[in-house]
């Protein structure tokens, strides 16, 4: 006996991919005439944290670094201090939600990062190395630093 396909079926999928896809976005109108992506948000905080940085004194090196394995967000330094930064901005949650957005894997991909670039840039290799997270809540738009958020080791 042969199965009759549904001309139903690819419809309702569709409709519910879509619902999907835009749950949780903002409209034009919430925005105040645009509709941000993740990708944008998250391009605006790097910007404010690396404009932070600056003015704590930190020379930006290099802005999303990038290897096969990982990435960081900011990569700056002071004196002897090299900072590897990641920077989260958030509308919703609140900063507890760090310590899950930072799991280990995610740790150990900025590390190896971070290695990977001491590899390229053997000057910097007598600088103390610290892992730094930067929280830009969205509703208040200042950045909270933490410094030493996670060490070395994994």
């Amino acid at each position: 006996m042969k199965r009759r396909s549904s001309s139903r079926a690819p419809s309702i999928r569709r409709r519910w991919a879509t619902r999907r896809e835009t749950a949780g976005r903002r409209t034009a109108d919430e925005t105040g005439g645009h509709a941000r992506s993740s990708s944008s948000k998250g391009s605006e905080g790097e910007e404010r944290a690396a404009r932070y940085l600056e003015g704590q004194g930190f020379r930006i090196l290099e802005r999303n670094f990038r290897i096969r394995r990982g990435e960081v967000d900011i990569i700056a330094v002071r004196g002897n201090i090299l900072v590897f930064c990641e920077v989260k901005a958030w509308r919703s949650l609140p900063m507890e939600s760090l310590e899950h957005a930072l799991s280990r894997g995610k740790r150990r991909r900025i590390i190896t990062t971070a290695s990977f670039f001491l590899l390229e840039r053997p000057e910097l290799r007598e600088c103390q190395v610290r892992f730094d997270v930067l929280y830009i809540p969205e509703p208040t738009g200042n950045v909270c630093h933490i410094e030493g958020a996670f060490d070395g080791d994994y």
